[in-house]
C-alpha cells in the first residue's frame, strides 16, 4: 500500500483525489497548508506528494524547495497540482525537483496514470538505491553500505558505549584457486563463503563483501572473547565445507582478524582488524588473530555461555533429545525440558529470559501455537524461540514467523548447528537490555516532573493490555500482532520524551498555564518527534524508532481532528498514537497531582466513554471497557508501589 500526501487548501480537491484513486492500492493523507504538509511529510514519509502551487501560507514552490533540500525528504517524488500554469512555472517546478504536473480540473484517467508513473519511478529509485548497496556476486552488503553502517554504529557507540567488533577475513590462496580452476570457480568459492557467513553470523550482524576475496563482519554488542569466539565459529564453518569443481571437492579456508571497541578508538576498527588479518596470514593462515591473541591453537569455541543462559527444550519429538541435552550441558548451558506447551508456559512463568527450542508438535499444541502463546504473554524479558520444523512447507514456516518465531533448525540439524543458533540467540537476548536502557532514558525525562510516580510503568502496562485485546479482534489482526504488542510496550514510555526540551518554569508550573506557556508545552510533541527522527535517520529500518516517533508526535491528536500538533483525525492518526492517547488520559485522570486529586476509576471510565468518537478512537474505547478489570489491577499494583516508595 503506497502512501500519498495531498497538500492543497481546497477540501474539494482532497475529496476529488480520493474519489479518483479509490480503486488504487494507495492510502491518501491530507494537509491544508504548507507548514502542515512539511510536518506531515517528515512524520509519514509518503511515497508521493501531490502539491498545490498556491497555498495560503507559502507557495508550493517554497514547499518543494524545502523538501528537496532536506536529506530526509529529498527522495520523495512531488507532482504539482495547478490551474493553467505557464511554461515558465512548469519549468520552475521541474527545476526545483518536481517530477510532473497535473492540471486542474483533473481528468480521471490522466491523474491515475501520472500517479502510477510517479510511484513506479519511486520504486525504481528505491530498487536502484538498494542495489547500489548490494554486492552483485554474493548478495551480501557491499563496501559502501558497510562504511555507512560502521559510521552510524560508531556514533551510537560514542553515545551508549555499546561494544562493536569488526571481523575482517580473507580467502586463503585465492589467487591460486583462480589460476588452477579458473575465475568462474573462484566466483563459486566466494559465493560459498558468503553463504556460510550469512548463515552462521548473528541475525543483527552486518556481513559484507569488502572487496575481492575479502569480507567483513560488523558484530554488534560483542566484545573481547565473544567476538573472538564468533570469528572462530565462522572460521570452522568455512573450513568444514567443500566446494565442488565438477566432482572433485576443493578445500577452502579463511584467515581472520578481529578488533573490538571499547578498548581502543572505534574509528580505527577496520584498520586494526585488517592488521590482525595480515598477522594471521603471516602466521600460517586459517586462523583467528586479534591485537595479541591467536585462537587457532586454543580449544574450539572455548568461551562458554554464562551459567545464567537457560535453554528450554520443548516436546519429546525433538530428535535425539537426550544427547542434545547432554551436548548443551557440556557447552555450559543450563538445560530444562518440557513435555507440552502447557508445561513450557509454566516453566517460563517461573523464570523467563531464556531460549526455547521447540519441536513441530509439543503434545497439546503445535510449535507455532506455542510461539503465539509465548508472544501473547509478558514475561518481563524477551524469550528467543527456535523451532524445529523439519519437512514444513514454506507456508508453515511463514505462519511460524508471523506467530513470532525467531529462528529455525534445518532438517537433520547437528549439535554444532544448534550451538551456533543458540549463540545467535544469546546475542539477541543481550540486545534485549536496550529495553532497560530506553526505559531509563524515558525515566530521565520523567524525573523533571517528580510528581509522576510510576507513570511510565503504568502507561506501558495499559498500552500492552489494549494492544493485546486488539490483537484478538479480527478487524485488527493484520496490524496488531505479537511484534506490535512488543513494540508498543517498548515505545510508549517515550511519549513525553520531548519534555526534556520544555523550560522548567513551564513544565513544573503548579497553576494553570497561560496561552503562551500552553503553546510552549504543546511543542513537546514536535521536540520528541524530531529527537527520535534524528535516531531514525541513522537506522531507517528500525520499526521501534518509527513507532516511538509516531507515539511522541501524535499522542495528543484527537479522533475528531481537534488535537495537536498536526490536527490529524480518525485513522490518519497512527494506531500506536491512538493507544497511548487513551492510556495517557486515563492515567492523568486517575493519578494524584500537586494541583488536583485523583478521580475514581468509575469517573474516569465515564469521561472516556463519553468522548468516544470525539477525543478517542471508538474501537479503543470499546477495548478499554472490555479490559477495565486489567486497568484496575494495574492501577492498584502501582498505587501500592507508590505507597511503599513513600
Amino acid at each position: 500500500m503506497h502512501r500519498i500526501l495531498v497538500i492543497d487548501d481546497s477540501n474539494a480537491i482532497h475529496a476529488l483525489v480520493r474519489a479518483h484513486l479509490e480503486d488504487e492500492p494507495v492510502e491518501v493523507h491530507s494537509a491544508m497548508d504548507g507548514a502542515t504538509g512539511r510536518a506531515m511529510t517528515r512524520q509519514l514519509v509518503p511515497d508521493l506528494i501531490l502539491l498545490d502551487v498556491e497555498l495560503p501560507d507559502e507557495s508550493g514552490f517554497d514547499v518543494c524547495r524545502a523538501l528537496k533540500t532536506d536529506t530526509a525528504t529529498m527522495g520523495i517524488p512531488v507532482v504539482f497540482l495547478t490551474g493553467a500554469a505557464s511554461v515558465d512555472e512548469k519549468v520552475k517546478g521541474l527545476e526545483l525537483g518536481a517530477c510532473d504536473y497535473v492540471t486542474k480540473p483533473f481528468d480521471h484517467a490522466e491523474l491515475k496514470a501520472r500517479v502510477r508513473t510517479a510511484l513506479r519511478a519511486r520504486e525504481l529509485v528505491e530498487l536502484l538505491e538498494k542495489r547500489a548497496e548490494i554486492d552483485g556476486l554474493t548478495g551480501l552488503w557491499n563496501r559502501a553500505y558497510f562504511d555507512q553502517r560502521l559510521a552510524a554504529e560508531i556514533q551510537l557507540h560514542a553515545a551508549s558505549e555499546r561494544p562493536i567488533s569488526c571481523i575482517m577475513l580473507d580467502v586463503d590462496h585465492f589467487k591460486g584457486i583462480n589460476d588452477r580452476y579458473g575465475h568462474p570457480f573462484g566466483d563459486q568459492v566466494l559465493r560459498a563463503v558468503a553463504d556460510s557467513l550469512r548463515v552462521h553470523a548473528g541475525a543483527n550482524d552486518v556481513v559484507c563483501r569488502y572487496g575481492g576475496e575479502e569480507f567483513a563482519v560488523l558484530a554488534l554488542g560483542l566484545a573481547d572473547e565473544e567476538a573472538m569466539t564468533l570469528a572462530e565459529l565462522l572460521r570452522t564453518q568455512v573450513e568444514g565445507m567443500s566446494v565442488r569443481n565438477g566432482g572433485d571437492p576443493v578445500k577452502v579456508t579463511c584467515s581472520f582478524g578481529v578488533a573490538v571497541a571499547p578498548g581502543r578508538e572505534a574509528a580505527s576498527l577496520v584498520d586494526r582488524a585488517d592488521a590482525a588479518l595480515y598477522r594471521a596470514k603471516k602466521a600460517g593462515r586459517n586462523r583467528v588473530m586479534s591485537d595479541g591473541e591467536d585462537l587457532r591453537t586454543a580449544p574450539r569455541l572455548a568461551v562458554r555461555p554464562r551459567p545464567s543462559t537457560r535453554v528450554l527444550l520443548v516436546g519429546e519429538s525433538l530428535p535425539d533429545l537426550g544427547s542434545t541435552r547432554h551436548a548443551l550441558e557440556e557447552a555450559g548451558y543450563l538445560v530444562h525440558t518440557a513435555r507440552s506447551g502447557h508445561d513450557a508456559m509454566r516453566r517460563l512463568r517461573e523464570s523467563a529470559g531464556c531460549i526455547v527450542v521447540a519441536a513441530q508438535h509439543v503434545g497439546d499444541m503445535s510449535g507455532t501455537d506455542l510461539c503465539r502463546t509465548i508472544r501473547a504473554e509478558d514475561f518481563g524479558g524477551w524469550v528467543h524461540v527456535i523451532l524445529n520444523l523439519s519437512g514444513a512447507s514454506p507456508e508453515e514456516r511463514t505462519a511460524a514467523l508471523a506467530a513470532g518465531a525467531d529462528d529455525f533448525l534445518s532438517p537433520h540439524a547437528t549439535h554444532a548447528e544448534l550451538l551456533a543458533r543458540l549463540r545467535a540467540g544469546e546475542r539477541v537476548l543481550a540486545l534485549d537490555t536496550r529495553e532497560a536502557t530506553i526505559f531509563v532514558m524515558a525515566k530521565l525525562a520523567e524525573t523533571r516532573d517528580p510528581a509522576s510516580g510510576f507513570h511510565l510503568e503504568r502507561i506501558r502496562a495499559y498500552c500492552r493490555t489494549l494492544a493485546q485485546y486488539l490483537s484478538r479482534q479480527p478487524r485488527f489482526a493484520s496490524e496488531v500482532n505479537a511484534e506490535f504488542v512488543r513494540l508498543i510496550a517498548l515505545a510508549s514510555p517515550l511519549h513525553d520524551v520531548g519534555h526534556m526540551g520544555i523550560p522548567e518554569s513551564v513544565l513544573l508550573k503548579p497553576g494553570r498555564l497561560n496561552e503562551r506557556e500552553l503553546e510552549i508545552m504543546k511543542s513537546h510533541t514536535l521536540i520528541g518527534a524530531q529527537t527520535l527522527d534524528s535516531a531514525l535517520a541513522l537506522f531507517p529500518a528500525s520499526s521501534f524508532l518509527r513507532m516511538a516517533r509516531d507515539v511522541a508526535a501524535t499522542h495528543h491528536e484527537r479522533w475528531d481532528g481537534s488535537g495537536y500538533p498536526l490536527g490529524l483525525c480518525g485513522e490518519r492518526i497512527p494506531l500506536s498514537g491512538r493507544i497511548v492517547a487513551l492510556a495517557d488520559v486515563y492515567d492523568a485522570l486517575t493519578r494524584e497531582r500537586i494541583y488536583k486529586a485523583s478521580l475514581t476509576h468509575e469517573v474516569a471510565r465515564s469521561m472516556i466513554t463519553r468522548e468516544s468518537g470525539t477525543h478517542f478512537d471508538p474501537d479503543l474505547v470499546q477495548a478499554f471497557v472490555a479490559c477495565e478489570a486489567e486497568f484496575l489491577a494495574i492501577r492498584e499494583r502501582y498505587t501500592e508501589a507508590v505507597r511503599q516508595a513513600a
